[in-house]
């Protein structure tokens, strides 16, 4: 059960929040809602997205204390033991994160499936070995029968509109409700693409004709969909079809008669 959607339910039918009124509202849940049996990712999805999350959580560590440390150095009243212990903390957590790569890449390498995965992934232009299992490891986990907008939503790249009558039109925006991990993973090639890829600026110049850059991260989930081994799990199929209804129609051909890809930019390989 989502817990989310749970309390969105409770929320309409109780304004009191105490035990008993939580049991009768997930009995009426149960009761309304249709029964789908939740099918659990197999051990070594759930094994290497546990690594890649702790190589996130790690990298996020190593950028405050490398932030710390410049701070630090641009500091005359910082004694030097304590630029040393950053330095160390810095060196300590890089060398973790090389090691918790390594071993994400030792378990792909064992699992038949996730080895394919990450092959066709990587070779995508521009998608290398760190990104390639950033993806692959919040995507593995995931059932293989859901829908295009359901996969869009998954990334939290979904438009979320407010429009209402006549004087509220704002800006289109994505919903950021969804996989806060495959955004990361998906948030630096995009704009990097969107300026020094040749076949990719034709694709972000029409979004901002459109006044739409908020999709400019929707054309690296639609160079993912092509690979054929998603494709026949139903993975992000015709992502690009969900994105296809927010342009005009001269833009989209215009779109489509100028060939575009996926970022250029070079990703950093495991050594």
């Amino acid at each position: 059960m989502n817990p989310k959607v749970a309390n969105r339910f409770a929320q309409t039918i109780r304004r009191s929040k105490t035990d008993a009124a939580g049991a009768e509202v997930l009995a009426e849940y149960a009761r309304r809602m249709p029964f789908t049996a939740w099918v659990a990712p197999s051990p070594g999805s759930m094994r290497l997205r546990s690594i890649v999350r702790q190589v996130e959580s790690l990298s996020v560590q190593s950028a405050q204390n490398q932030n710390r440390l410049h701070a630090a150095h641009g500091s005359t009243s910082t004694p030097g033991c304590t630029i040393q212990d950053l330095k160390h903390s810095v060196a300590s957590l890089k060398l973790r994160i090389h090691k918790r790569r390594r071993e994400a890449m030792t378990l792909v390498r064992q699992d038949d499936l996730l080895r394919k995965r990450f092959e066709l992934l990587v070779s995508i232009p521009g998608i290398a070995q760190v990104s390639a299992m950033q993806l692959l490891a919040e995507l593995s986990t995931q059932p293989s029968d859901r829908t295009v907008r359901e996969w869009v939503a998954h990334s939290g790249l979904n438009p979320a509109h407010e429009i209402s009558g006549s004087s509220v039109r704002k800006a289109s925006r994505i919903s950021r409700a969804g996989n806060r991990h495959l955004r990361r993973a998906l948030y630096m090639p995009a704009p990097v693409a969107s300026r020094c890829d040749p076949t990719q600026k034709p694709f972000s110049k029409a979004c901002w004709l459109e006044r739409k850059p908020v999709y400019r991260r929707s054309s690296l989930l639609r160079e993912s969909c092509s690979m054929p081994c998603f494709r026949r799990s139903g993975f992000l199929n015709r992502v690009h079809s969900s994105v296809r209804g927010h342009f005009s129609k001269q833009s989209w051909n215009r779109m489509l008669n100028e060939p575009y890809s996926v970022l250029s930019t070079v990703d950093n390989d495991l050594s």
